[in-house]
């Protein structure tokens, strides 16, 4: 949550500094915080991702494996 925040306030004061020089004050404070909510969202989202992908796993099963859980089982079909 600590990078959502950093990420959130860079783009929060990015904004705000580019948006400043050509609108008011209160425009500029709304596009700020439209800045900060949109990068701090998407920071969750690469979190998520980079997650899933780091943890994807590829099942490592072979032919004895299968079929000792069937002799350990045998009532179960597939």
């Amino acid at each position: 949550m600590k990078i959502n925040i950093i990420l959130g306030l860079a783009a929060f004061v990015i904004t705000f500094l580019v948006s400043r020089v050509h609108n008011i004050l209160n425009t500029s404070l709304f596009r700020s915080a439209i800045g900060f909510v949109v990068f701090f969202l998407m920071g969750y989202l690469v979190r998520i991702v980079l997650h899933q992908i780091q943890t994807k796993e590829v099942p490592n099963t072979t032919i004895d494996q299968l079929t000792q859980d069937r002799a350990v089982n045998p009532d179960q079909r597939e």
